[in-house]
């Protein structure tokens, strides 16, 4: 019998343990969590939820670069008129030398290890002291697909501090990588983000732009052609052609005539540099009359003729090397 019991009294152990929840000694407690200084943990610095609005400007804004290059000039740089203006931006790396940009309202010192944005179609005329040792990138930022960001900026500005030890000798040996490449991108949109206020301005500008003129916008990017007048924007927007005017210039400080010619001479800009079409087809495909007609307006627009821009600014099989 004794044993019996022993064997009953040891069932029932094993039914207790099979029904009961363990021991509070032998469960696992969670491990705190760590407070910062201000008591709160692990807070929250931003979230899609709190800046949805930040986030999604932030992915429509686009940087297509289109060449970099390396020069090395003189004295004989300096010139006592304005260098040809164009469709595209310029970022000026300095690595050495002694220079400066001057302009109709002030002028700009380029210093070694700084780097400077010099934006479309601005007119400036360079001065060289001694030597002057840049790589200097053209590119395009873009507030959704050929909307330029910075359209109305007519001023350079220095965008800060670069190492060129950090690149350089990457980029005397071309052709770039996928990652160097990535690298460049990475560089130009660090030097933006350090001038904050301008990349907000910029993009509420733009988003006013798009908010009141969506229609014309839109229209204009359809057909950024010589042939695309003031009366077809205004259509667009349901209005007079001179309440459309008047509200554009009151709005943005510029006449929509000079928006639509800003943005052709950009298309063509582009074609020149990344294309190998004739100046004639190029005016055909621009819907200019005839190739007279489009050298007189870009010309105008340039101070430099088609074929002259191309073969000033067309990059040669590996522009990097220096």
């Amino acid at each position: 019998m004794p044993d019996i019991f022993r064997v009953l009294r040891f069932a029932f152990s094993l039914f207790r343990c099979a029904v009961d929840p363990l021991p509070t000694v032998l469960t696992r407690p969670e491990p705190p969590l760590i407070p910062d200084h201000y008591g709160d943990p692990y807070p929250v610095v931003f979230s899609r939820q709190q800046q949805s609005t930040e986030l999604d400007l932030l992915a429509d804004i686009r940087f297509r670069m289109l060449f970099l290059r390396y020069a090395k000039v003189g004295k004989e740089w300096s010139t006592d008129r304005p260098q040809p203006a164009d469709g595209f931006h310029h970022l000026h790396l300095v690595c050495g030398g002694r220079a400066e940009l001057v302009w109709d309202s002030g002028r700009l010192a380029l210093r070694p290890n700084h780097a400077y944005w010099l934006p479309a179609h601005m007119v400036a005329r360079p001065v060289c002291h001694t030597f002057y040792e840049v790589y200097w990138l053209l590119f395009r930022c873009e507030w959704f697909e050929g909307i330029d960001l910075f359209w109305d900026c007519c001023a350079p500005l220095c965008l800060g501090t670069w190492n060129p030890n950090d690149y350089v000798g990457r980029w005397r040996r071309p052709p770039l990588s996928l990652g160097e490449c990535w690298r460049v991108q990475c560089l130009v949109e660090r030097l933006f983000a350090g001038s904050s206020k301008l990349l907000e301005t910029a993009v509420l500008k733009q988003r006013n732009l798009l908010a009141k003129f969506s229609q014309a916008v839109t229209f204009l990017e359809q057909r950024p052609y010589a042939d695309t007048h003031v009366r077809d924007l205004a259509k667009a927007q349901f209005l007079t052609p001179n309440a459309f005017c008047r509200s554009f210039h009151a709005h943005f400080g510029i006449s929509p005539k000079k928006y639509i010619n800003r943005r052709i001479n950009q298309e063509a800009c582009q074609m020149l540099l990344t294309t190998d079409l004739a100046i004639k087809q190029i005016a055909h495909q621009l819907h200019f009359a005839d190739e007279y007609y489009f050298n007189r307006f870009f010309r105008k627009m340039n101070r430099i003729p088609p074929a002259g821009y191309r073969k000033r600014l067309r990059p040669r099989a590996h522009p990097g090397a220096g």
